[in-house]
């Protein structure tokens, strides 16, 4: 179901970003037919780097929505809302401890610089997927048929622990 007049491009402070929560995310947009490409690029150590990508990005003339993955002092997620007029899902990663220390990092932004803020993988590609249905409603059936599933999934677990006393 691959469309050309859509992307998702998944931004990496580090390659350390990949493991785990960038696999997570691209394999979730795979499963819902939405192409992706993925780049490694820092706010702080590769600044006029990011700001190529964005602009090679901004130029391609097809609907974007940025999901981008950085810990610590996320810088990344911020540059690319002020550069963009596309949507940015910030996906911020936990920390080597498993702590959520490093989390306001990526929702604390500045007035005018906005970003959604979802730290599950799963759940963040789900969200670009429904702000690329608004415009592509093929999107839309597997968006329904994974609602309906987690209905019926709850509507199961009901049944089976359902007690009288």
């Amino acid at each position: 179901m691959s469309n050309k007049n859509y992307l998702v491009p998944i931004l990496m402070g580090s390659g350390s970003d990949w493991e785990g929560h960038g696999e997570k995310l691209a394999s979730e947009l795979e499963t819902l037919g939405i192409p992706y490409e993925v780049r490694v690029s820092s706010a702080h150590r590769t600044p006029e780097g990011l700001i190529k990508i964005i602009n090679d990005y901004n130029a391609m003339n097809i609907d974007l929505v940025f999901e981008t993955i950085a810990g610590l002092s996320n810088g990344l997620s911020g540059i690319i809302a002020g550069a963009t007029p596309y949507p940015v899902i910030a996906v911020p990663p936990k920390a080597k401890d498993g702590s959520t220390i490093d989390y306001p990092s990526s929702y604390r932004m500045p007035p005018g610089i906005s970003i959604i803020f979802i730290p599950d993988p799963k759940n963040a590609a789900l969200c670009a997927a429904k702000i690329l249905s608004i415009k592509y409603p093929e999107l839309r059936k597997t968006i329904e048929d994974i609602l309906e599933q987690g209905r019926k999934n709850v509507r199961d677990a009901d049944e089976k622990y359902k007690k009288t006393n």
